[in-house]
């Protein structure tokens, strides 16, 4: 008997049909046979906009769920870790802390552990090492908070879009005056 769930957020995409499946969300499948965890259907978690605290709340949320539902001596089946985060040192050290932050095992098949992980595997000896954990640096904050700062946003850029065509035309006309 298995079971799948998953904890999603909505992707502010101002209005573009731009939808990734497995985006901002964290996803597990539950082997009751096995006694096994498997996050994600590929393994990996993945985020569109990172280091704002999502795939901690998100993390933080499938893993309550795990514990509370009896989940506790079960075994997390390794996920690959994405390359992606792998390019940028920075974002190396945010990938890694993210999953030691939550209770999972960094390990590559060079013998690298932990944040010195770069291509490698997450996981865990059992679900009861994972921490539902959010980041101490990052709170969420309400949509209507997000649709304000949004919207602030837009203000900001058509007001420099519009302060940038006027600067154009000033240096179009005095070329033309000097010319």
């Amino acid at each position: 008997k298995s079971e799948y769930f998953s904890a999603r957020a909505l992707a502010g995409n101002n209005g573009r049909k731009d939808f990734r499946a497995q985006a901002n969300s964290v996803s597990v499948t539950v082997c009751h046979t096995r006694r096994v965890v498997r996050f994600g259907p590929k393994g990996n978690i993945v985020m569109l906009q990172k280091g704002i605290g999502l795939g901690s709340a998100l993390t933080s949320h499938v893993i309550e769920r795990l514990l509370s539902t009896g989940c506790d001596d079960y075994a997390v089946e390794s996920g690959t870790l994405s390359g992606a985060d792998a390019v940028k040192p920075g974002n190396l050290v945010r990938r890694n802390k993210f999953y030691i932050r939550h209770g999972f095992e960094l390990s590559s098949a060079m013998g690298s552990a932990g944040l010195a992980v770069v291509e490698g595997h997450f996981g865990a000896a059992s679900v009861s090492q994972l921490t539902p954990s959010l980041r101490p640096d990052t709170s969420m904050c309400d949509w209507s908070t997000v649709q304000l700062h949004s919207f602030q946003e837009q203000m900001d850029g058509s007001n420099a879009r519009r302060a940038l065509g006027q600067l154009q035309d000033w240096y179009r006309h005095r070329l033309g005056v000097l010319g």
